[in-house]
């Protein structure tokens, strides 16, 4: 070397780069994260349950000639959906199980009987009633050999998610924007 000068530059900046982070060596990711106050950012994940829009079409023609068509989607709104936040190690796991609705038609000779949003909100407003948590899960034209314009029946399914707890219901049309909704214990039962 030239100039001993630069040597011991050189040496003396590679054994303070070489000391930095030793004071951490003995600490935890965790703490580390915490001293810095960014425990918060990396001690959480966010999932959705879909990640990703859905949508499910269904178009019957009733043997009485009555149309029903359900347009069954997911409310990407995350307001409607049900937070489920459990612990998981040291990382704080929030779950956001997304709203379905359903967009239903009821037609007969090209009029309609029935056009509604079926979702929590919708039961809630009809049967005077909470459902907190549940998500619609299930809804089902019910069809039999004397369908009419009298008894055209819907199904809806609506659970908690993770859970077996569910609730159904029956959607009775009847004419021109008249229907009645009861709670069933049994599911696909034709009333």
């Amino acid at each position: 070397m030239k100039n001993p000068l630069h040597t011991i530059v050189v040496l003396l900046l590679v054994f303070l780069v070489g000391c930095d982070g030793q004071d951490l060596k003995h600490k935890t990711a965790q703490e580390i994260l915490k001293s810095k106050h960014l425990l918060e950012v990396f001690a959480e994940k966010i999932q959705f349950s879909p990640e990703h829009y859905t949508e499910i079409r269904q178009d019957t023609l009733l043997q009485s000639g009555i149309n029903v068509k359900i347009k069954y989607f997911s409310d990407m709104d995350t307001t409607t959906s049900v937070l489920k936040v459990y612990k998981k190690d040291t990382l704080t796991v929030k779950h956001y199980y997304r709203a379905f609705n359903a967009d239903v038609s009821v037609s007969a000779a090209n009029e309609i009987l029935f056009a509604q949003i079926i979702n929590t909100s919708f039961i809630n407003k009809q049967l005077h009633t909470t459902l907190t948590n549940y998500i619609l899960t299930h809804i089902e034209v019910l069809q039999g050999a004397d369908d009419s314009m009298q008894n055209t029946q819907l199904y809806l399914e609506f659970c908690k998610p993770e859970r077996k707890n569910c609730k159904a219901y029956i959607l009775k049309i009847a004419d021109k924007n008249t229907f009645s909704i009861k709670e069933t214990d049994n599911n696909y039962v034709r009333t």
